[in-house]
C-alpha cells in the first residue's frame, strides 16, 4: 500500500517498472535545481532591496536588539525548515511554508552583515542561485540521447559546472568591477569554498532522491540545501536541523536490490504436506 505522502503528492509520475526512465529523471532534476535557483534568486533580491532601499545602502547598526533579533530569526528559520520537512508533500501548504521561510531567510541574512561585518552571506546566496540555474540547464542537456555516456554522471557534472561558473563569475566581477567598497578580496574565494562543501553535502544527502526521481522527494532536496546553508548562520542550529532530519527520515531502500516485503514465498497446502504414519498403520 502506498504511503500517505505518495497519495497526496500532486506531481505524480506513473511507475514504470524497477528502473526510472531517463525522461523522468531529467524532469525531476531540472525542476528541482530550477526551484532552488528561483528560491535563492528571490532571497538575494530581497536582501539587496532591504540593504539598498530600506537601510540606505548601509548595514544596520549593531546593537543588542539587532543581535537578539538575528538569533530569534535564526531560531524561527530553523523551526520552519523542520516544519517544511514534515509537510513537504502536502500541497499547497509546502509551497506556502517555503515562501514564508524564504522571506524570513532573506531578512535574517540581511542582518548578518551587521552582526559579523561581512558580505560573505550575500555572495554565497548569489553564487548558489547561479550554480543551481546552470545545474538545471546542464541536467537538461546531459540527459539527452546525444550525451548518453555522460547521463550516468549527469548530476555531479552539472553541479560542478554550476559551481565553477558561479565561482569564476563572482570572482571576476569582484576583481574587475568593485561594486561594493566594503567587499573584502578573500570573501569570494571563501564563498566559493563554502558552496563547494554545500554541493558535496547535497550530493551525499540527496543522492538516493536524485537517482529515484520520485515526486515525493522534490521538496526534500530543497530542504537539504537550505538546512545545509544554516551552517553559515549558526553551526548549532545546523546540527539540530540535521539531527531532526535523520530522526524523522524514513528508511530508504533500493528496489533493485531488496525484495519487496509483500512478495511472499508460495506456501504448500496442508493436504499436500506428508505426515508420519501412526504406529501400527500400514
Amino acid at each position: 500500500m502506498k504511503s500517505l505522502r505518495s497519495r497526496i503528492s500532486t506531481w505524480r509520475i506513473p511507475e514504470v517498472g524497477k528502473e526510472v526512465p531517463m525522461y523522468v529523471q531529467r524532469a525531476f532534476r531540472v525542476k528541482t535545481f530550477a526551484l532552488l535557483a528561483l528560491q535563492q534568486g528571490f532571497c538575494f533580491t530581497m536582501m539587496v532591496l532591504l540593504r539598498q532601499v530600506v537601510w540606505d545602502g548601509q548595514p544596520v547598526k549593531k546593537s543588542p536588539a539587532v543581535e537578539g533579533l538575528y538569533y530569534l530569526l535564526s531560531f524561527g528559520d530553523m523551526v520552519m525548515i523542520m516544519q517544511l520537512w514534515l509537510i513537504r508533500s502536502s500541497f499547497p501548504y509546502n509551497y506556502l511554508m517555503m515562501s514564508v521561510m524564504t522571506c524570513v531567510t532573506a531578512v535574517l541574512w540581511s542582518l548578518t552583515e551587521s552582526v559579523f561585518a561581512t558580505l560573505l552571506h550575500m555572495e554565497l546566496v548569489f553564487m548558489t542561485c547561479i550554480a543551481m540555474f546552470i545545474a538545471s540547464l546542464a541536467c537538461c542537456v546531459l540527459t539527452r540521447e546525444f550525451f548518453k555516456r555522460l547521463s550516468v554522471h549527469a548530476v555531479p557534472i552539472a553541479l560542478f559546472t554550476g559551481w565553477l561558473t558561479a565561482s569564476v563569475g563572482v570572482v571576476l566581477v569582484e576583481r574587475l568591477t568593485p561594486l561594493e567598497p566594503s567587499l573584502k578580496d578573500w570573501e569570494p574565494w571563501l564563498a566559493s569554498a563554502l558552496l563547494a562543501l554545500l554541493l558535496l553535502l547535497l550530493m551525499f544527502e540527496g543522492r538516493l532522491a536524485l537517482m529515484r526521481s520520485q515526486p515525493d522527494d522534490f521538496m526534500g532536496i530543497l530542504i537539504i540545501m537550505n538546512g545545509s546553508m544554516m551552517s553559515v548562520v549558526s553551526v548549532p542550529f545546523f546540527v539540530i536541523i540535521y539531527g531532526f532530519l535523520y530522526m524523522t527520515r524514513e528508511e530508504d531502500r533500493d528496489p533493485n536490490s531488496v525484495r519487496a516485503t509483500d512478495e511472499e514465498e508460495p506456501q504448500p497446502y496442508l493436504d499436500n504436506v506428508p505426515h508420519p504414519l501412526a504406529v501400527g498403520e500400514p
